[in-house]
């Protein structure tokens, strides 16, 4: 079992790491001295909250460290060592002791796909290169499944991918030559912070960590550039999928980054000025424990004030497996019968 930054943050703070592990630091948003090396200026670091709450280490003159990296990637930086050591070095420092309980706790509050892409947490600062190759028999019956066709995916910068690589600090750290018998996609959004940001997804892989792998981070809004700037209703589903299936249904719909996690500011500010109502289409969990996709739907519905719709239990999860378990004319149907009871 490996121990992840969410199992790290279940018993210590990320201030409490760096306040060990980042000298000259004192307070959240105070610049400080870089101690990684010979530096007379007294303002050149600072750790700050980024918009999703987590703290941030940025050095505005070291040019080895050119974007903010979070307080782990600061770890592994100064020891020289992979996020994953770091990780194992933070437990051990801090006496963080893990069970098979507290792993098997730690994956109980979130779904499938969450857990994965916690488990195979890529630096936002991991620079991802694909091969990409054309559609292939396997890719297209997999995205029937859900009505979704290769010109949709297209227009989303979805792509069938044959190659892999990942590099850090130019580095190459990992690369594959991918089956075409399993479907492999990249999503591709765009640059941010000097680094393209992309999602790999590997729908049929069972091995945890290499069903998605990312290097996005928090300014991800997916499917933003294919709705109106304003309408009368927006849906807030759990992925890039339930989006498209959502569009064949005849509705407007975003994404997160991730279920858990919420759209940032800037954009959130101005769906509130541009739509007449918002509604969250949460994911519901009811077979797995603690029902990770109704407790996120829930939090975040209380939060930001906005109402909250789920499928129906018993049914699938979510819109995209509802309609590939029946099809699109009952998935329209429910959709409507659920906006009727909110």
């Amino acid at each position: 079992m490996s121990i992840s930054e969410f199992d790290i943050l279940k018993h210590i703070s990320e201030e409490e790491i760096a306040r060990k592990y980042v000298e000259n630091f004192r307070f959240v948003g105070k610049p400080f001295i870089s101690s990684l090396r010979i530096d007379r200026k007294e303002d050149s670091c600072r750790i700050f909250k980024d918009n999703t709450g987590r703290l941030k280490y940025k050095d505005f003159a070291d040019t080895k460290i050119r974007t903010q990296i979070s307080l782990f990637e600061y770890v592994a930086f100064k020891y020289n060592e992979s996020v994953e050591a770091s990780l194992e070095r933070i437990a051990k420092d801090f006496n963080i002791i893990m069970s098979e309980r507290d792993f098997t706790d730690s994956y109980s509050v979130i779904d499938d796909i969450e857990k994965r892409e916690r488990e195979k947490t890529l630096s936002s600062s991991l620079i991802i290169k694909i091969k990409k190759r054309n559609w292939t028999d396997v890719d297209k019956e997999y995205w029937k499944q859900y009505y979704i066709s290769t010109n949709m995916l297209e227009r989303n910068d979805v792509k069938s991918i044959s190659n892999l690589w990942f590099y850090r600090d130019n580095k190459l750290i990992f690369t594959t030559e991918l089956s075409d018998k399993l479907p492999s996609f990249s999503y591709d959004y765009y640059w941010h912070e000097g680094v393209f940001r992309r999602k790999i997804y590997r729908p049929l892989v069972k091995e945890r960590g290499f069903k998605w792998m990312s290097n996005t981070d928090y300014t991800i809004v997916q499917n933003y550039p294919n709705i109106p700037k304003s309408g009368d209703l927006l849906f807030i589903q759990s992925s890039l999928k339930d989006c498209m299936v959502m569009e064949n249904l005849g509705y407007h719909a975003i994404a997160p980054n991730t279920e858990a996690a919420w759209l940032s500011e800037i954009y959130w500010e101005k769906i509130l000025k541009r739509w007449s109502k918002v509604i969250i289409f949460g994911n519901n969990d009811w077979d797995k424990e603690n029902n990770p996709g109704l407790r996120y739907a829930k939090t975040h519905s209380q939060r930001y004030g906005v109402p909250y719709i789920i499928n129906p239990y018993g049914e699938p999860s979510d819109i995209s497996d509802y309609v590939k378990c029946h099809n699109l004319d009952r998935g329209k149907r429910l959709v409507e019968q659920l906006i009727k009871d909110i």
